[in-house]
């Protein structure tokens, strides 16, 4: 399979095989491109994580809580240097079950994601997340991280790639 990789930044890769990985019911399949990238495919959803503390997850048809489970265990066991941040594309995301809702606001995992760049965000999502997001800071103080919406991917990764070196500097 071709790589093609985006050249915007360094650190911040995009694959484009990433939408060329299917999986079956709910298994998970993981292909390694290089020693320090790794890309799964949980269900419908495929995700990617590009070091050193970057997760892009792109989320396509409902969403479960066992979804959301199954990502959260897999980005915790695999970024080495917390906190990350995240790309979620949500452009084919169709609903978000209320239990997958639920468990994003009290799992506390969540607390290693400190930015969240969205892309392909309807207005609704756009409301949705941010209510979230208010709610979860307000109730867990420690988990207070910061989310943004953009147009395009490439503008989401320029702005994570400031905001990791805000929270590792010198990396």
């Amino acid at each position: 399979m071709a790589q093609h990789h985006l050249n915007i930044l360094d650190a911040f890769r995009t694959d484009s095989t990433m939408n060329d990985l299917d999986s079956p019911g709910g298994t998970v399949e993981a292909k390694t491109d290089e020693a320090s990238e790794m890309t799964i495919s949980i269900g419908q959803h495929k995700a990617q994580f590009i070091a050193p503390g970057f997760i892009r997850i792109e989320w396509n048809g409902l969403c479960t809580r066992d979804d959301f489970a199954r990502v959260l265990e897999w980005a915790d066991n695999r970024v080495p240097r917390k906190p990350y941040v995240l790309l979620a594309n949500l452009a084919r995301l169709e609903t978000v079950t209320p239990e997958a809702r639920e468990f994003s606001a009290k799992d506390p995992r969540y607390a290693h994601i400190k930015r969240i760049a969205f892309i392909g965000a309807s207005f609704h999502q756009r409301v949705a997340a941010t209510m979230v997001s208010r709610a979860i800071a307000w109730f867990y103080k420690e988990r207070r991280g910061q989310l943004s919406f953009f147009d395009t991917e490439a503008e989401a990764l320029v702005w994570l790639r400031q905001e990791y070196a805000l929270i590792h500097p010198g990396i």
